[in-house]
């Protein structure tokens, strides 16, 4: 990752030497983008032009750091979002002594319950 900003940032030095005027300092007249130091596009580029919006964004994409910002932001607005929600019910089954035959089957049964919430106190 590190070497990606040297990179970008290299990209950035070249392309504000290329606007003011300036020849690169390697002695190509050449930027990496494919940028002439008098600012126009090479007419013969060997490979794909990048433009330092596209380096931005691909910088930007594969950084961890953001993902994992996004990520924590995207978990904080579900956390509000549920917090508004009433709860969910719960179905439960029960049962004591449980077994058959002549004797009787114990004590068994079902519940369901749904906490009610009243004036809008969500807790």
């Amino acid at each position: 990752m590190q070497a990606c900003w040297q990179r970008l940032a290299s990209l950035e030095t070249r392309n504000a030497d290329a606007q003011a005027g300036k020849a690169p300092s390697d002695g190509d007249t050449t930027s990496e983008t494919g940028i002439s130091a008098d600012g126009r596009a090479q007419e013969n580029a060997k490979g794909a032009l990048v433009t330092l919006e596209q380096v931005q964004k691909i910088a930007s994409e594969s950084n961890p750091t953001l993902r994992q910002a996004e990520a924590e932001i995207r978990a904080a607005k579900a956390r509000q979002q549920q917090s508004g929600l009433y709860p969910n019910p719960t179905v439960a089954y029960t049962g004591d002594e449980i077994r058959g035959g002549s004797v009787g089957g114990g004590k068994q049964g079902f519940f369901v319950q749904q906490t009610v919430v009243t004036g809008g106190k969500l807790s």
